[in-house]
């Protein structure tokens, strides 16, 4: 309809179509006839639409819609690769993330690393760690600083994010091989390294590397050596060469933390200081965690621990403790503490310490709470966060409870981090006291990607009112949500003849 226009006429058509919530509704293919992406042919709009989507994306800043602008820009021009590399954005992160996609982060020049710099330093708590960006990028960035942040990054628990390695280099051998999974095959039956193996190095990179490079390489290679399969494994000695090379190369962070958890109870030394401020060694943890598990029902000396657990690390580690070792009682006695302490960690930690407790069930079969009757008797009333994090741990019995808990808090519980968004939700439907109101929906567009939500959970039936105001913002809702909506507001009009039809019979256009 639009072949042979001028160019104002279709760019108003263009601006109107895709403008607003126009460009997240032609994503979530609500804009064409046939449920398809939107794909424009050239001479028909598609240089216009370019125009719009490139003008726009160094404005907006809603990363929903950036996202959706740069669907339209892919799937609409034969050079995306070459237009991204010199886009502007607004929203920084949603140029690293389809970066990362195209592999523009291998740069190690100036403008490159500051702005990996300033991405990783500036980052939203659920926007992707750079570390993780760099990992898809098959990145073989050197730079001193950029593999400092990396190194942070995993050692905070970022490869909790199910982060993809895209290609063999320093970056990724880090990611792998300072995995607490290592640790765990140590106490297999039949334990297993990782497939990337140390690689020789091309004489030119070798030459040329920088010497923070080559320090970064031989502390992972001394990491590697310590995973040695010929090791006595059944000595503590093998553990702590382990934990104090994966400490070197991360330093004192919640990776060595969790790592520690993982050595055998019997080798855990009795007689050495324990502490687990920042700063602790791998020994003084072991220490501590003895002390642990000895006074796992202790509720006195774990409210001490609790209270005295002064900066972010000691404080998940104590949690981690508690939560492997503690006994129902101490929940009971320190549940306001405990609620304090886990909604004072950030996303990534809750993130982080979810995984490390299932990776300990897994892999070691440690004890499942009996919560049942402290929370049927109401002895035991826990936030909505702590509910979360105990749920997998309980018997049958004690998971109903916390379910119901779950269910009261989605909305709270899934903005807080949309990354266990999903697993929020099948807790929560595991208690089938009723449906789940669609407000609970708003701002988890990216914890729900499409087709997540269809048939698989209860919705209260959504009203006509509640359908515009979603259409109105589709950028805060779930793609699946948006589709209900269209049909919602869609109902009825189905005799209404098709805008093409009332634009070629009223003449909108010249020919």
């Amino acid at each position: 309809m639009f072949i042979r226009q001028g160019t104002l006429p279709i760019r108003d058509v263009i601006d109107v179509a895709f403008d607003g919530p126009g460009a997240v509704l032609a994503v979530d293919r609500l804009l064409t006839t046939t449920g398809g992406s939107v794909s424009i042919e050239e001479g028909a709009g598609r240089a216009e639409l370019l125009d719009h989507v490139q003008e726009r994306l160094t404005r907006e800043t809603d990363p929903a819609t950036s996202a959706a602008l740069t669907n339209l820009l892919m799937h609409n021009s034969s050079d995306f690769r070459a237009r991204w590399r010199d886009q502007v954005c607004a929203n920084l992160a949603a140029w690293m993330s389809v970066a990362a996609e195209l592999r523009l982060l291998d740069g190690d020049n100036a403008s490159s690393i500051e702005r990996m710099m300033t991405y990783e330093q500036n980052r939203g708590d659920h926007d992707e760690p750079l570390v993780g960006l760099l990992l898809r990028a098959g990145s073989q960035c050197s730079d001193d600083r950029v593999l400092q942040l990396c190194a942070t990054a995993l050692g905070d628990g970022a490869g909790d994010r199910g982060l993809g390695v895209g290609a063999d280099s320093l970056i990724s051998r880090m990611y792998v091989w300072s995995s607490p999974a290592l640790f765990y095959s140590h106490r297999a039956r039949s334990p297993r390294l990782p497939a990337i193996q140390p690689a020789v190095e091309p004489r030119a990179r070798r030459r040329n590397q920088s010497p923070a490079a080559a320090a970064w390489r031989q502390r992972l290679a001394t990491l590697q050596a310590s995973h040695d399969l010929a090791a006595d494994w059944t000595l503590l000695d093998a553990w702590l060469t382990a934990l104090d090379s994966q400490h070197e190369l991360l330093g004192d962070c919640w990776l060595v933390r969790e790592s520690a958890f993982i050595v055998p109870a019997a080798m855990l030394p009795q007689r050495e200081v324990a502490a687990i401020s920042a700063g602790a060694t791998p020994t003084t943890v072991l220490a501590w965690i003895r002390q642990a598990r000895d006074n796992s029902a202790d509720a006195a000396w774990w409210q001490a621990q609790l209270s005295s657990a002064a900066d972010d690390l000691s404080r998940r580690t104590c949690l981690l403790g508690l939560l492997i070792y503690g006994r129902a009682i101490v929940f009971s006695v320190c549940a306001a503490e405990i609620d304090r302490m886990l909604a004072a960690l950030k996303p990534g930690s809750v993130i982080s310490m979810i995984e490390a407790v299932r990776r300990q069930q897994s892999s070691l079969s440690i004890r499942q709470l009996d919560l049942h009757s402290h929370l049927r008797n109401k002895r035991y009333a826990p936030a909505a966060l702590t509910a979360l994090v105990l749920h997998d741990l309980c018997f049958e019995t004690s998971r109903a409870e916390l379910a119901k808990v779950v269910a009261l808090h989605l909305e709270d519980l899934i903005s807080l981090a949309p990354a266990l968004g999903h697993r929020v939700l099948e807790i929560a439907c595991s208690d089938q006291s009723g449906t789940i109101p669609i407000k609970t929906f708003r701002g988890t567009r990216s914890a729900f990607g499409a087709n997540m939500l269809s048939g698989r959970i209860k919705v209260k039936k959504m009203s006509r009112t509640e359908a515009q105001t979603i259409l109105t913002e589709p950028e805060q809702w779930p793609t699946d949500i948006v589709r209900i909506a269209a049909e919602m507001a869609s109902a009825g009009l189905s005799d209404l003849p098709p805008l093409a039809q009332v634009a070629e019979a009223d003449g909108w256009f010249i020919r």
